[in-house]
């Protein structure tokens, strides 16, 4: 069964900063590779090139020009000034906005390298199955990333931040429709507007201060993913626990924490699947609890692997997060592969935020305990789900 004492081996062994595109990623990803060949298997290797501009400038680029549009149309100072300023913005926004589409292709800004490690368990593969006939078998992925990042600010006001900045975005939106069409010269509108966009401003400003280190020993994000997905590749790649039925991705993505470029790259060994026939699990910052991000009960329910493994996970005690976000402030790996089409869903624990993305996300943070009760419960579920399908 799952392996206490190997997950808070793993877990002390890369639980240092491995910020994206550094030696320390390699480094972090240099360890899961010796771990995957200790098991007799052999790890594929997916490098690729990235620059920080997309999660780092475009952003702050960005956050700055749309607030610029909204102060000049606030104080329309006169029309011409107003259209002059709006088209300069376009001229300088629209452009960045078509470059962003695929992220993982900007070659702005200085470049890194960075990869991906993964392996396939495939019972059948060597029995001659050609690939339209293994496109057609369950596909679940478990995924988790490699490298680590601090910041100057704490996630709590990150989050409180990016959430001000857009709730005061739409009632701005609103506010200056309605300023220009009936309450232009109403002094206590434009006074509660003003003060709005103050909020606003303050908001954009925490955003711009904002900067990245690599100052995180990452220990719950994401030294625990990449423990609990290395037991679960130690248990089922032992062929008395083999699945028969079911193939296995044990995916360790890099440069996560930039953008999310390790998924968005791995994503192309997966295309030519049935996205009827992929399931993920995404275990992100897995600390003393669990919380367990999905899609909305109604799916779940219509979805034999989603409702499965909700039954089955009852025993830890998660707290579901089942809804469809308006905004989401967050982006992951298990979001961009829901973004694809793809069913899935995401562990955490968030009572454990206060400590990531800062130099107190240590070992002692999580409790290898727990992630071994995970892991047994995880390998409980697929165990019986295999042998259920037809």
């Amino acid at each position: 069964m799952p392996d206490e004492n190997y997950i808070k081996e793993i877990l002390e062994k890369v639980s240092f900063p491995r910020l994206s595109g550094t030696i320390s990623e390699r480094k972090a990803a240099q360890c899961i590779k010796k771990e995957i060949e200790h098991l007799n298997l052999l790890p594929k290797i997916q490098s690729f090139q990235f620059t920080s501009f997309y999660p780092r400038i475009y952003k702050k680029i960005a956050f700055l020009l749309l607030f610029w549009v909204i102060l000049v149309l606030f104080v329309n100072y006169n029309t011409m000034f107003t259209i002059m300023n709006i088209f300069i913005v376009l001229l300088i926004f629209l452009p960045l906005v078509l470059i962003t589409r695929k992220p993982e292709d900007i070659r702005l800004g200085k470049k890194y390298w960075s990869e991906n490690v993964y392996v396939t368990l495939n019972p059948d593969r060597q029995d001659g199955l050609n690939q339209n006939m293994i496109t057609k078998r369950l596909q679940v992925l478990f995924l988790c990333h490699i490298d680590s990042k601090s910041q100057k600010l704490s996630i709590k006001l990150r989050v409180i931040s990016v959430k001000l900045w857009i709730y005061s975005l739409f009632i701005i939106i609103i506010s200056l429709v309605l300023k220009y069409l009936y309450f232009s010269e109403n002094l206590i509108f434009n006074l509660i507007l003003s003060i709005i966009i103050g909020f606003h401003f303050i908001a954009t400003i925490l955003q711009l201060i904002n900067s990245t280190h690599n100052k995180s020993p990452g220990a719950i994000d994401n030294a625990s993913g990449i423990s609990l997905v290395l037991d679960l590749l130690s248990y089922f790649s032992k062929p008395e626990h083999s699945l028969s039925k079911i193939d296995l991705w044990f995916v360790f993505t890099g440069s996560e924490e930039t953008g999310t470029m390790g998924v968005r790259h791995f994503s192309e060994n997966i295309k030519n699947y049935d996205e009827s026939n992929v399931r993920y699990l995404n275990l992100d910052s897995i600390a003393k609890a669990l919380d367990i991000f999905g899609p909305l009960k109604s799916k779940v329910k219509m979805d034999k692997f989603l409702s499965t493994f909700f039954e089955f996970s009852k025993e830890l005690e998660p707290k579901f997060h089942l809804k469809r976000y308006l905004v989401a402030v967050n982006r992951s790996d298990g979001y961009y592969l829901k973004r694809l089409g793809l069913t899935g869903i995401g562990l955490g624990d968030k009572s454990s935020y206060k400590y990531i993305h800062s130099p107190q996300d240590t070992p002692d943070k999580v409790s290898a305990k727990f992630l071994a009760d995970v892991s047994r419960v995880i390998v409980k579920f697929l165990k019986e789900f295999d042998n259920n399908l037809m």
